[in-house]
């Protein structure tokens, strides 16, 4: 088999268990709900940036799809940049996620709740997947450095919700922490920079797996 082909096939059973995890979790929310960190039922869920990254990515390796099947059949055509930046943006968003719980939410409220039940998938499993499929398989196509500033809009996005709900309306409980001592305005800034840094490095990785400086 092709070198391609086999790229095409990694990419495809990546894509397609990341979407079916996340269907299956967001799902689980309706039925059985949350688990670990995120014990809630039915739409209470998208208050969590696992969740709304996890979807994300999901939406975009369904978009990814057609591409990883006609590069497993042997086509040899880049994937369409609008693809491969959305797939970017997703991969960004759920690397965060990954990475704030090994660092951030794991040592303070305990692997134990953030790996719990579905939150594997969600936290740990999708995001790798994800990496995988954009920086090994799907390394064709150059991504721009000014491009590194999509993948910090959900970032952006979801920061502006959470400051107002928990800082302004206090519709949400303080979750996540980011305002513990009431030092927002620390917290805020270097989530902000930290997402920034993933994007630059996920950038990066994928030049260098697509053989370009």
């Amino acid at each position: 088999m092709k070198k391609s082909c086999i790229k095409g096939l990694i990419s495809l059973l990546c894509n397609a268990a990341a979407a079916a995890l996340t269907v299956m979790c967001v799902v689980g929310f309706f039925t059985k709900g949350g688990q670990g960190n995120m014990e809630v039922v039915g739409f209470s869920a998208f208050r969590y940036f696992t969740v709304d990254s996890n979807v994300l990515a999901a939406l975009s390796a369904i978009f990814a799809l057609p591409w990883s099947f006609r590069t497993m059949l042997g086509g040899n055509r880049a994937m369409k940049r609008r693809v491969l930046i959305f797939k970017y943006v997703g991969t960004c968003a759920t690397t965060l996620t990954m990475l704030t719980v090994i660092f951030f939410l794991g040592p303070k409220l305990g692997y134990g709740e953030m790996f719990a039940g579905n939150n594997l998938y969600m936290h740990l499993i999708t995001p790798v997947l994800m990496l995988i499929s954009l920086v090994c398989a799907e390394n064709k196509g150059n991504i721009a450095f000014r491009e590194t500033l999509y993948g910090l809009i959900p970032t952006v996005i979801y920061g502006a919700v959470y400051a107002a709900e928990v800082l302004i309306l206090k519709n949400w409980e303080d979750f996540y922490g980011f305002n513990a001592g009431g030092k927002w305005y620390i917290f805020f800034p270097v989530m902000l920079a930290a997402a920034y840094l993933i994007c630059v490095i996920i950038r990066t990785l994928h030049r260098v797996s697509c053989g370009m400086r």
